[in-house]
């Protein structure tokens, strides 16, 4: 009776150690963002998504705030098209944060970049509320 029960906590146990022993670089989690963004410099998105990225501390520029409704959303995804054809070398992000729909902007590290593609959106007329926030960013390794 009791070897029923050992059966299938051994499996367990060998299953988790087989885990345990697996290379670091599957155990990483890789940030893969092909989907949402544009890549920069007009790279192949095949290349560019093998690249292991990180998260550090950076700006964004916030281009669009909606609410919390499907038209928001398309509104959103509207504004990512439109800076995507006039800035195809910054990435673009779409977030829900709660309550409302947000669309931000590129991966700088310093506020001077940022603030030199905030004169040019605001020069084009693609965003009148184009603002620089302190957000993590995806940068390559």
């Amino acid at each position: 009776m009791k070897l029923f029960f050992l059966i299938p906590l051994l499996s367990l146990l060998s299953g988790n150690a087989f885990l345990s022993h697996a290379k670091p670089a599957q155990r990483l989690q890789r940030v893969d963002s092909t989907s949402t963004t544009r890549h920069r410099n007009g790279a192949d998105p095949v290349k560019e998504s093998n690249r292991p990225r990180y998260r550090t501390q950076g700006y964004r520029i916030q281009v669009f705030t909606g609410g919390n409704d499907r038209a928001a959303k398309r509104a959103a995804q509207e504004m990512k098209t439109k800076i995507q054809s006039h800035f195809p070398e910054l990435s673009v992000y779409i977030h829900f944060q709660s309550p409302r729909w947000v669309c931000r902007v590129g991966d700088f590290l310093s506020r001077e970049e940022a603030q030199h593609y905030v004169k040019l959106i605001r020069k084009k007329r693609l965003s009148p509320e184009a603002a620089i926030v302190k957000s993590p960013i995806l940068r390559a390794y």
